[in-house]
């Protein structure tokens, strides 16, 4: 059984300088999930480093950032399926 890293909403809170209130907003956007009360896995710490960035520094409302959430996951599978496009490719160059 895997066992997963949780992180104190509390804890970013403090260490990023923002409000309780901005990681419960995200979540009720769907932006992250929060999986026990106050905590989050730390796999999503780097896309709420993110949210806060395209929030805080951009301010883009939390519509904004789903649309753009979503197309850059697009952009990475788009990658990934291009990485093992070109690898297949690769086989059949002399």
């Amino acid at each position: 059984m895997e066992s997963k890293t949780l992180i104190a909403i509390e804890e970013i809170c403090s260490g990023h300088k923002v409000e309780r209130t901005l990681i419960l907003t995200m979540e009720e956007y769907g932006l992250i999930e929060v999986v026990k009360e106050g905590y989050v896995e730390s796999s999503y710490l780097p896309r709420i480093e993110k949210i806060i960035r395209f929030h805080s520094d951009l301010d883009i409302n939390f519509e904004g950032i789903d649309v753009i959430l979503n197309l850059l996951d697009r952009m990475d599978e788009m990658n990934e399926e291009l990485i093992v496009l070109r690898n297949k490719l690769s086989g059949f160059e002399e």
